[in-house]
């Protein structure tokens, strides 16, 4: 999911995240956030060191994005973004994550495996 500290629906959205870690433990299926703080187009507020804190004792990895890998994968209009990558490194889906719960994910996901 690509996601910022300053956006309440990605807040929400790391406990699906988790959910989702959770679900498919052991299977060939990470979760990452990568935030969009520091990114000059994304930047809404101060809240830059929120966001990676915000995902603190998550089983999911958090990292910055930088703009190569933003614009690698389908530079879209808002967050949080769920992107799905396959085996090959494909990417397979973009979903805007406020219109995919963890239920219509975890289908997504699954025919990936």
């Amino acid at each position: 999911e690509f996601s910022a500290g300053w956006c309440p629906t990605c807040r929400d959205s790391l406990p699906v995240l988790q959910e989702l870690q959770k679900q498919f433990a052991g299977k060939p299926v990470q979760v990452v956030v990568l935030a969009l703080d520091r990114l000059d187009d994304w930047k809404k507020s101060g809240s830059e060191e929120k966001s990676l804190a915000l995902t603190k004792g998550m089983d999911f990895t958090s990292a910055w994005a930088d703009e190569e890998t933003f614009y690698q994968y389908g530079s879209f209009n808002s967050v949080p973004t769920v992107i799905l990558i396959d085996r090959s490194g494909k990417l397979v889906a973009q979903v805007p994550s406020d219109a995919c719960g963890r239920e219509q994910l975890a289908r997504r996901i699954a025919p990936l495996l």
